[in-house]
């Protein structure tokens, strides 16, 4: 996806999910973003059909209306006849991750992944999400996994920043370190 692409999609999704700062606003951007999720889902069948070029408007337009007849009334709905009608059908899986990312940023949220040798248990899982929640600032959303080669330790990643905690990563730095 081109540069050009993706900021189209950051301006859909806030369109749709808008920076607020009232938590009212925020549950009903919420709202709108899982009807968003859940019609994208149902539509997993269909997006070859919908997507193809040479599909006039209309029997696109059908099928979606008919796919999704129990959200008739939703903003969501009208939101994706408005990305069918110009043409931006293809960014709805951008869209969505970017609605995603709003979402969060409004319930202060930041996502991230924390890596360990070994599966770490639920408390200690709790503990490193707080942690971490408490450097950013916001309520840490981790997703874990396990990767043997750190050794021991954690690296967690969160946005744009690292922290390694790993053996791996400390025995990393003390070559590079030694070998100036």
């Amino acid at each position: 996806m081109n540069s050009s692409d993706r900021i189209l999609a950051r301006r859909y999704a806030l369109a749709l999910v808008p920076r607020v700062s009232d938590a009212r606003e925020a549950a009903a951007a919420d709202a709108r973003l899982a009807h968003l999720r859940a019609m994208r889902a149902a539509l997993s069948g269909d997006m070859g059909m919908l997507l193809n070029p040479l599909l006039p408007l209309e029997p696109k337009r059908s099928a979606l209306r008919l796919r999704l007849q129990q959200w008739e009334k939703s903003e969501a709905l009208a939101f994706l006849e408005l990305l069918l009608r110009v043409k931006r059908f293809y960014l709805l899986d951008r869209i969505v991750e970017e609605a995603g990312a709003v979402s969060d940023e409004n319930n202060g949220i930041a996502r991230g992944r924390a890596v360990s040798a070994a599966a770490l248990a639920p408390a200690a899982r709790e503990s490193l999400a707080r942690a971490v929640g408490s450097l950013a600032g916001k309520k840490a959303a981790l997703e874990f996994s396990e990767d043997a080669a750190l050794v021991g330790g954690v690296r967690v990643e969160l946005g744009d920043i690292l922290i390694d905690g790993s053996v791996a990563g400390r025995i990393g730095a003390l070559k590079r370190r030694l070998n100036g």
